[in-house]
């Protein structure tokens, strides 16, 4: 993995804790998701597989809402313009350090 990471210098990485759904943007993701998906009276796993594929394929289309589970984890989007193929102008930086931990 140290490999991976290494040989992409694009990919923002972070350690989070064991535990720490408050640090993890990917528990805005499923929040925002089970919200979406809250009136719904599936009878089986596929009547609830079929919409919830559908709502995370929108999510990938909103680079906005992403950006704010990011935020919201205390995390700052970069700011990167794939059009001109540049370097991010800021990477992520989390709101926490590890001298804080």
């Amino acid at each position: 993995m140290r490999e991976l990471i290494a040989a992409r210098q694009w990919l923002p990485v972070f350690c989070f804790p064991a535990y720490a759904p408050d640090l993890n943007p990917a528990e805005g993701v499923w929040a925002h998701l089970k919200n979406s998906l809250g009136n719904l009276a599936p009878r089986s796993i596929d009547e609830l597989a079929a919409p919830a594929r559908t709502r995370l394929k929108r999510m990938q289309y909103q680079p906005d809402l992403l950006d704010g589970f990011s935020t919201e984890a205390g995390l700052i989007p970069a700011l990167h313009d794939v059009t001109q193929n540049r370097e991010p102008q800021q990477r992520l930086t989390p709101r926490w350090s590890a001298a804080s931990s």
